[in-house]
């Protein structure tokens, strides 16, 4: 297994459980990473930029929640009307520090 490590530098961050608190946010908010790239479903015009939807992804066999990040709503005749979803995954930390 790879493990990546990368800096995280905190001017307010003083003492150990502050230093884990940080530490796990930088975590949290890179995770948010995980899903990039776009979701194409059929129209729906209800969906908008922070809403949450629940994604089955069979390839990853992952299911969960994901947060819309940005919503483009497109209609042609020659494909009808699609929804195009940026994803972002929906991160909670159990802090039990």
């Amino acid at each position: 297994q790879d493990i990546q490590m990368a800096p995280v530098s905190y001017p307010n961050c003083k003492g150990y459980t502050m230093g884990l608190r940080y530490g796990l946010g930088s975590l949290m908010y890179g995770m948010k990473e995980m899903y990039r790239g776009e979701i194409l479903i059929l129209g729906n015009p209800r969906i908008r930029p922070w809403d949450i939807c629940i994604i089955r992804d069979e390839y990853n066999d992952m299911v969960g929640p994901v947060e819309v990040e940005a919503v483009v709503h497109m209609l042609s005749h020659e494909t009808g009307f699609l929804t195009e979803i940026r994803p972002n995954a929906v991160v909670m930390a159990n802090s039990t520090v």
